[in-house]
């Protein structure tokens, strides 16, 4: 880096109007990221606000039922029914056996790579309407016996866990 920024400026650049805008953009973000902490840091709540303030709000401070869940996305029924087929046989290791499962199959990489563990998903409004409502009707630790289409593709879904619906705790 050291080496870089010696040819660099070897080549001057700090002298070009490129630069010195971009030095003043850095400045004002620099100047405006000091300003706010020094704000924040102003700003002083004792417990018993935060405990009003939560008392007064808790209608509002719902957290809603939550599903933690596994997911391996194929392209058609048949790769979903063989892969179901694979779980089947992997009885008490069936969760072990879908994540390896997820990685080396799923068409989603962005999950597969974590063995298609997925982020905690709302009943409605994260995901497709047929994936959630797969997902909701499995008992924790069990997974699709049938394929799920989507228009994505075709999903087998390992539901973990639920979280109920509640009231965000102080």
């Amino acid at each position: 880096r050291k080496l870089l920024t010696r040819e660099a400026k070897k080549d001057k650049l700090e002298n070009t109007q490129e630069y010195k805008d971009a030095l003043e953009e850095f400045k004002d973000t620099m100047i405006l990221e000091l300003w706010m902490r020094k704000q924040i840091e102003a700003v002083q709540v004792s417990d018993s606000e935060v405990k009003k303030h939560y008392n007064a709000n808790k209608d509002k401070l719902i957290q809603p039922e939550t599903a933690k869940a596994r997911h391996i996305l194929v392209a058609t029924e048949k790769e979903a029914k063989d892969i179901i087929a694979e779980l089947n046989k992997a009885g008490k290791n069936a969760e072990s056996k879908f994540a390896e499962l997820a990685k080396t199959k799923s068409a989603d990489k962005g999950s597969a790579e974590q063995g298609g563990e997925l982020p905690p998903f709302a009943r409605e409004g994260q995901m497709v309407a047929e994936f959630s409502k797969a997902a909701f009707a499995l008992k924790p630790n069990t997974y699709t016996k049938k394929p799920v289409k989507t228009d994505f593709g075709y999903h087998i879904i390992y539901l973990k866990s639920i979280q109920p619906k509640g009231v965000v705790k102080y």
